[in-house]
């Protein structure tokens, strides 16, 4: 992308200042040692679980542990290259509360065709299995969470072209798809 996801900018904001000005507190970010110093509002940066930015499951991981000591049950985890509204996404993921996986196990959007396991709820019960996994050298998302208690929810169709953009045209595309529809509010 040329530049870190989270500094792109969208109706003015970077998308983590977008973040952090729509999601509830409180917030942990797992940023692989990176340290944003124009973020504006509440957060708590939290070192990798792992050394040498293994990759998104050590801050995962990071983020378990501290929800852990904070007395928290689990996490939402969200990817900062969206341009979905923090809450529409706990919304969505707040469906699956009933499931006994939402207290053991991950949660996870899904697409037609994709999978978006960074935007998704943790049990801080998956803590030492996530250690574990991490400490064979394993560092695949996806394919942890088929080792796991595992659910996923279906992410509307006409939000999925706004997350998980890998290319500046992707984003380009994400945000025409934003400014045509409000598909990115809660609902």
């Amino acid at each position: 992308m040329g530049t870190h996801k989270g500094l792109l900018e969208y109706q003015g904001k970077t998308l983590l200042q977008r973040m952090f000005d729509l999601s509830p507190n409180p917030i942990y970010m797992a940023a692989a040692g990176d340290y944003f110093p124009d973020l504006v509002g509440p957060c708590k940066y939290l070192s990798d679980a792992f050394p040498n930015r293994i990759g998104p499951l050590s801050g995962i991981l990071a983020g378990l542990e501290e929800a852990k000591s904070a007395g928290y049950q689990g996490i939402y985890v969200m990817a900062c290259d969206t341009l979905l509204d923090p809450q529409a996404v706990i919304h969505l993921l707040d469906k699956a509360q009933t499931d006994s996986i939402w207290h053991t196990g991950i949660v996870y959007l899904k697409g037609n065709d994709k999978n978006y396991p960074l935007l998704s709820h943790w049990s801080i019960k998956q803590i030492p299995f996530l250690r574990e996994y991490l400490e064979a050298d394993q560092r695949k998302v996806q394919v942890y969470i088929g080792t796991q208690d595992h659910v996923s929810i279906s992410l509307p169709e006409q939000w999925q072209a706004l997350s998980n953009f890998n290319t500046p045209e992707a984003f380009e595309q994400a945000v025409k798809t934003s400014i045509e529809n409000e598909y990115y509010t809660p609902r």
